[in-house]
């Protein structure tokens, strides 16, 4: 098991009720709650920024694929123009 240290967390009186009676209908000490907790927050957070990552990844994307799309469809005009020149 990894080493752990001890911190201290100040919390509303409120929500430390709401916590702790969570926490009795769970079985799950205080400690074990925090941790679950935070590991699911970070997971949170670590697929937010691969999610944020990626929505840029795909408008830059889609940027590129624009300036294709442009340069591909005026070398079909081109191309149009060039056979129908031929066949006058």
């Amino acid at each position: 098991m990894a080493e752990q240290k001890k911190i201290l967390v100040s919390l509303e009186k409120t929500f430390l009720e709401e916590m702790d009676a969570y926490i009795k209908s769970s079985q799950m000490t205080r400690s074990a709650f925090v941790r679950t907790a935070l590991r699911f927050y970070m997971q949170e957070k670590r697929r937010e920024a691969v999610r944020l990552m990626m929505e840029e990844g795909y408008r830059e994307m889609g940027e590129i694929n624009k300036e294709l799309a442009c340069f591909a469809l005026e070398a079909d005009n081109e191309t149009i123009f060039r056979y129908e020149e031929n066949l006058r």
